[in-house]
């Protein structure tokens, strides 16, 4: 290798013996600006490929987000345990309050079906506070069955929602007796 470059250095006249003919750099230059043009032109259906290509990803990130979050409820229903599950005396237990809630809420909506929005949003928003923590507890129990702590924190639960709508129900009796 070392050999040919030395002979090529110390030959260098000779290689230089003939120019391009006339004109031969222009040629050459029309011909690269036609294969390599300066602007870069998208066809309408590359754009469109590009587009498609852009809602189908964002497609299946959607429905994949959905499955995940769907997955994740079924798990989480499936963890819950109630009071029935374990015992015919708690399954018991769970019916009486919630016959008795249903009960009470129905004396509520007699008593007074055209209480304000605010009361009965308020309401709600305590039921609700009330129902998520009775879902943590039934997730708990899951996890260990015969942890009386838990049950008991179920059965209080329900007191204290039938106490709220006893207390709801006496004040409204108080400020509307003839009903």
């Amino acid at each position: 290798m070392k050999k040919l470059r030395h002979f090529i250095i110390e030959n260098k006249e000779s290689f230089d013996f003939s120019e391009p003919n006339e004109g031969h750099f222009e040629r050459f230059m029309d011909r690269i600006n036609i294969e390599n043009p300066k602007e870069l032109k998208l066809p309408i259906y590359g754009i469109l490929k590009i587009a498609a290509i852009f809602i189908l990803v964002i497609g299946i990130s959607v429905v994949l987000i959905n499955n995940i979050d769907k997955s994740k409820n079924r798990v989480s229903e499936v963890n819950r345990i109630c009071l029935s599950d374990i015992s015919d005396d708690y399954e018991e237990v769970e019916n009486f309050y919630n016959s008795r809630i249903e009960q009470k809420m129905k004396i509520l909506n007699d008593i007074a079906p055209m209480g304000s929005d605010i009361e009965k949003d308020f309401l709600n928003e305590e039921f609700k506070e009330i129902d998520k923590s009775y879902s943590e507890l039934q997730k708990e129990l899951s996890l260990n069955v015969q942890d009386r702590r838990i049950i008991e924190a179920m059965i209080r639960n329900y007191q204290i929602k039938t106490n709220i709508l006893d207390k709801i129900i006496y004040q409204l009796d108080s400020i509307n007796p003839k009903i």
